[in-house]
């Protein structure tokens, strides 16, 4: 049989093409079957992966073989762990889309993660995969029994050396210790700032952001009533530097109303992190006038492409670190009433005097009154309020202002309203006077020197100051024993029905008509973290949750007050311990 030229060349061309066809089919089966698949020798390999050609591997890549009963999608995560403890030394975590049956799952982990865990192997490579729900309308969903199923696979390296993968590459280092330090720029004995400084080595010149953060900084019910607004309290920066090649320190400061706020009276670590940054300077259109701004460099790239290392999904690989991350840190003991205080809108100038008071000229004292200077910067409402201790039962002077000493040491108590209407009472000190009973002090049988806290809260404003003073001696013939309270209290109850979690409360409910309690929770630094009022006949109750192991700075003030106002009783307690 014959055929003309154009027909033999394309029955030649038809036979070419099925040649190339059948030879692609069977090198798909044999890279399937052979390379990938339950083909897979033994169902696990491991190979070191020098990418750059400089001799220290970036990666350790591994595959796995795995069978899956439904196809569609999982959380798969990697581990590279030491065998004998089981904690990790490098990690990788994603989610993927798996087939059905057998197939290879390919794992890549950090080099230079492996090197710094100083971890030498044999190591244990182990995948888990969950199976999820599908996360797309266009795809088939997941049965429901199989959502959440977990499989996983564990097989063991040949030994490597760690040191033999690639370094992470350092444009800076870390050179020493970081320290601490406290600025006073006025020179008025209160820092002004806390200074945290970081001997560096710079081997890349460029923009690097230095940030701060400590559990200390950050005190719920305090920090977060005041600086919750500018950002994380618990944190200070970032702040960039534009650093040349060579050693040198950077620092950082917390300004000192920050520490003041955060109520940190203990040691104190400070976590410090350095890490690559960014200056980017643009020119205005109008007049040219250059503009320059910084920015935190992204700490990780995209991973490269699995065809680098010869996979084919699915397959994870972890993003590639960049640039610096060097973390250290410094702990000391620090004291928030060693930095200076925010704006207050009244204080006490320290000046105190006392004397005994006879109202009805009997020559018998009717109250012992302590009477202090204050300096107005706002007009307005305060509640001035004091307890008398005896004396040398609680500590005195500066501790005492920051103590709230338990009951048995209590003489009595007094507060009262005290209200600043004019401009000219801004201009310069003014002075408050507070009454103790003298009825109260001679039924107590405690004869003076007493040690006096007093406290002035302004009434539309969530901090006050507090100030100490040691009274004169009095002799308890010389008060009078008449005008007691005419109303107290009712017993206040403190519970801490889980950790860092504070109720107070009280029953009202037995006080007289048109009488109302007042209750607040008060932190040693003045920051009132919580408050209330209520009326008679109910049980009032005012929570508080913070840190609970600095709980004992806090203070419960309660204040009874008259239909008209007037202040009838007062107590203050300690929150906890």
């Amino acid at each position: 049989m014959t055929k003309d030229p154009s027909s033999r060349r394309a029955a030649v061309i038809l036979f070419g093409l099925c040649v190339i066809a059948a030879s692609a089919i069977a090198g798909a089966a044999v890279y399937r079957y052979m390379f990938w698949g339950d083909q897979l020798p033994g169902g696990f390999s491991v190979n070191p992966v020098d990418l750059d050609g400089e001799g220290s591997p970036e990666y350790l890549v591994a595959k796995i073989a795995v069978d899956l009963p439904e196809s569609g999608d999982y959380t798969a995560v990697g581990v590279l762990a030491d065998p004998t403890t089981g904690s990790a030394i490098a990690t990788t975590t994603g989610r993927v889309e798996m087939d059905r049956g057998a197939d290879v799952f390919g794992l890549g982990f950090w080099g230079p993660d492996i090197r710094k865990s100083g971890i030498s192997g044999p190591y244990s490579v182990r995948l888990t995969l969950i199976r999820e729900q599908s996360d797309s309308v266009f795809e088939r969903p997941a049965s429901e029994d199989m959502v959440g199923r977990v499989y996983q696979w564990s097989h063991t390296t040949p030994a490597y050396d760690s040191q033999s993968f690639q370094e992470q590459p350092a444009d800076l280092t870390i050179a020493g210790s970081a320290t601490a330090s406290k600025q006073d720029f006025d020179g008025d004995g209160l820092s002004d700032a806390y200074v945290l400084s970081v001997p560096i080595s710079v081997q890349k010149a460029g923009v690097y952001v230095i940030r701060a953060d400590s559990d200390g900084f950050n005190l719920p019910g305090v920090t977060d009533r005041f600086l919750a607004q500018r950002g994380q309290p618990s944190s200070a920066g970032p702040q960039f530097v534009q650093a040349a090649p060579g050693a040198q320190t950077f620092t950082i400061s917390v300004p000192g109303e920050q520490m003041y706020l955060s109520g940190v009276n203990g040691p104190m670590e400070v976590r410090i992190l350095i890490s690559s940054g960014t200056q980017q300077t643009t020119v205005h259109p109008c007049c040219g006038t250059p503009d320059t701004s910084f920015s935190e460099s992204p700490s990780f790239a995209p991973p490269p492409d699995g065809s680098v290392f010869g996979l084919r999904a699915p397959y994870l690989l972890p993003p590639t670190p960049t640039g610096v991350q060097a973390r250290t840190s410094v702990t000391e003991v620090v004291h928030w009433y060693d930095f200076k205080g925010p704006w207050m809108p009244i204080e006490f100038t320290g000046s105190v005097q006392d004397f005994g008071t006879d109202l009805d000229g009997n020559g018998k004292f009717d109250a012992l009154t302590l009477s202090a200077g204050v300096n107005v910067h706002a007009l307005g409402s305060y509640d001035l309020s004091g307890t008398l201790y005896a004396a040398g039962s609680v500590p005195t002077g500066q501790v005492l202002t920051r103590s709230t000493p338990g009951g048995a040491s209590i003489v009595t108590t007094a507060w009262t309203r005290i209200s600043f209407n004019d401009w000219y009472q801004t201009n310069g000190p003014q002075t408050v006077r507070l009454d103790f009973s003298g009825a109260e002090i001679l039924a107590s049988g405690v004869p003076g020197p007493y040690e006096a806290k007093l406290r002035i809260v302004p009434a539309n404003v969530i901090i006050d100051p507090v100030v100490a003073h040691t009274t004169a001696t009095y002799d308890l013939a010389a008060f009078d024993s008449t005008g007691a309270k005419a109303a107290r209290l009712p017993a206040v109850m403190i519970v801490n029905p889980a950790s860092g979690s504070y109720e107070v409360s009280l029953d009202a409910s037995g006080l007289p008509a048109g009488y109302s309690v007042m209750v607040r929770i008060i932190h040693a630094n003045g920051i009132v973290a919580s408050e209330g009022t209520f009326q008679n006949g109910g049980v009032p109750r005012v929570s508080l949750t913070t840190d609970g192991s600095r709980a004992g700075d806090f203070a419960v003030a309660v204040y009874l007050i008259a239909p008209n106002g007037q202040g009838m009783d007062y107590i203050e307690l300690p929150l906890s311990g």
